[in-house]
């Protein structure tokens, strides 16, 4: 029980942490950024599966009112969400015309 109670506050820390950070690049190009380029794989599905676990904590334990007060922490992971969603997006853009000027290439040279 104290092992679990230690794993729980450990998650509710990161939760927290996940939503300040969310917080603080909401319309801000240069903190997000500046946070993204710090996270492993420079994206935020890390800290979105976080605030996921604690929304669904929180669904599963919380009242009715209080369950109302989380819609800006479900604000926050659809925002990064979609900024991840985005990232994806502007990279496979890239890449498929990469892939475009490939085969132009090979069209003008006749192969």
């Amino acid at each position: 029980l104290q092992k679990a109670g230690h794993h729980m506050e450990d998650t509710l820390i990161a939760a927290y942490t996940a939503l300040l950070t969310g917080y603080c690049i909401m319309e801000d190009e240069e903190c997000e950024a500046q946070i993204r380029a710090m996270l492993p794989e420079a994206n935020f599905s890390l800290m979105v599966n976080v605030l996921k676990k604690f929304l669904r904590f929180m669904d599963l334990t919380a009242s009715t009112s209080l369950l109302r007060s989380l819609k800006p922490t479900e604000c926050v992971v659809k925002y990064m969400e979609k900024l991840d969603s985005s990232e994806e997006e502007a990279a496979a853009e890239i890449e498929r015309k990469k892939q475009e000027a490939k085969e132009l290439e090979f069209d003008a040279f006749g192969f």
